[in-house]
């Protein structure tokens, strides 16, 4: 039977309805569209698109089981490397489609959005825990990394308490993915099934606070694991950064999620910035009722870090999009209040280090775009540890915890991994690198 080419349209809430509410927004495969879009992979001998998945996933395996009809047991393949396939089927980047044969010459197969069908028809498998291996392990985070690693060691029967410092778990998950990408129940349930595995958690809990040291928490345990992620907003340092109405999206972001009320109804909204996190904001201003949304963004269309189902989606919800544009300065009125933020044309000039053509700025193209609330979506640091990890543990110049090929940092008891080490990367980057730090840490615990 010839394969089709074509793929399965994702079903998708009407956009003039979903910016109403923070209701889902894709909706994702019914049980009979799964299957069939499942029966477009050919099941590649090579496996391009589990070798182009930074964490192997096996993605022909869970595939072909919802080809055949058996949700169940999909979903139990996805288990066996990560403990979040619902939270991944609906926020990761999909580098595996970019390998995927079938896309040579069509469409690639819809691998994330399997996954996502697997986490939504499947039964989960019962769980046993095992034995007690009698070792304690603190893992500092509840992102995905430290998700991951708690995932992999519990379920060797190791004793792993999560420590969060935010009053709500799953870090960068809960407080930079809104709602209507990831719905909370969604990432609840998978945090219930680590409880399940014998995980606890805390939440309010934050390294270098009320006697939370370091050195504490090394004497405690067997081992640490860090990966505390990169919440710290960078600056663009253009004048009137500081005006009030600028925000960083990192932060604003997490005090959205957090239960802040921002009133942006028939307000202008300017985002900077080209990836996911500005299209998240630019997303959420819409259906905080902000009367225009612009996101401008130095480099092409092309050059867009963002995937493009988000640029699509974002533009579906009337949000307009200015590029080859970079900000010099923003404009406040005399109570300190933005009032517009001054721009010049961009051009695109030789390759830089990332391998992207490096914007140039066009002489006497500068213009103005109003504004009443601007939010700089450029980038994220890591979290300012430098103090709690003074003289134990090895930074790079930017503030990285720099760590060996088993994810060690220079103290031999403490493991990081995740943007932390990473820099800023994505969900299933987190993953992979803290699977091998769960890995090596595993090997340190059973010696």
């Amino acid at each position: 039977m010839a394969v089709s080419l074509e793929r399965i349209p994702i079903p998708e809430a009407h956009p003039e309805e979903r910016v109403k509410s923070y209701d889902e927004a894709v909706l994702g495969y019914t049980r009979k569209l799964a299957i069939a879009e499942a029966q477009r992979c050919i099941d590649c001998k090579t496996k391009p698109c589990t070798y182009a998945c930074p964490a192997l996933t096996k993605a022909p395996e869970y595939i072909t089981a919802i080809a055949n009809g058996d949700f169940d047991q999909s979903l139990s393949i996805c288990l066996e490397t990560y403990p979040v396939p619902g939270t991944l089927g609906r926020t990761c980047f999909h580098p595996c489609e970019d390998s995927c044969v079938v896309g040579f010459k069509g469409e690639p197969v819809a691998i994330c959005s399997l996954k996502r069908a697997a986490f939504d028809y499947g039964q989960w498998p019962e769980i046993v825990r095992p034995a007690s291996s009698g070792k304690k392990v603190a893992v500092v985070g509840s992102g995905p990394a430290g998700l991951q690693v708690a995932y992999d060691l519990a379920r060797k029967g190791h004793a792993v308490t999560v420590l969060e410092a935010l009053p709500v778990l799953g870090g960068m998950l809960t407080v930079g993915i809104p709602e209507y990408r990831l719905p909370r129940d969604v990432l609840g349930h998978e945090i219930d099934k680590l409880r399940e595995w014998g995980v606890t958690f805390e939440v309010g809990w934050r390294l270098g606070e009320g006697g939370r040291t370091l050195e504490s928490l090394v004497a405690g345990n067997d081992l640490v694991f860090l990966g505390v992620g990169c919440h710290s907003a960078k600056e663009i340092r253009v004048p009137g950064e500081k005006s009030k109405g600028v925000a960083h999206a990192v932060d604003w972001l997490r005090e959205l999620e957090l239960g802040a009320a921002f009133d942006l109804k028939d307000k202008r909204v300017v985002i900077i910035g080209g990836g996911s996190t500005a299209m998240d904001v630019a997303r959420n201003a819409v259906r905080l009722g902000a009367r225009t949304v612009h996101i401008v963004y130095r480099r092409g269309r092309g050059e867009m870090t963002a995937s493009p189902e988000e640029v699509v989606q974002a533009r579906d919800e009337r949000i307009k999009f200015l590029m080859l544009a970079n900000p010099i300065q923003i404009l406040a009125k005399e109570d300190g209040s933005v009032k517009a933020v001054e721009c010049i044309q961009m051009e695109l000039g030789a390759p830089d280090q990332s391998g992207r053509r490096a914007p140039e700025p066009v002489e006497g193209s500068e213009f103005l775009l109003a504004a009443d609330q601007v939010v700089l979506a450029v980038g994220q640091s890591p979290s300012p540890l430098h103090d709690a990890v003074k003289g134990h543990i090895t930074l790079s110049k930017w503030g990285d915890i720099v760590v060996d090929a088993d994810c060690r940092t220079s103290h031999a008891k403490v493991y990081a991994a995740g943007d932390i080490a990473l820099g800023p990367s994505s969900i299933i980057e987190a993953i992979a690198q803290a699977r091998k730090a769960a890995q090596a840490m595993g090997r340190v615990l059973e010696a």
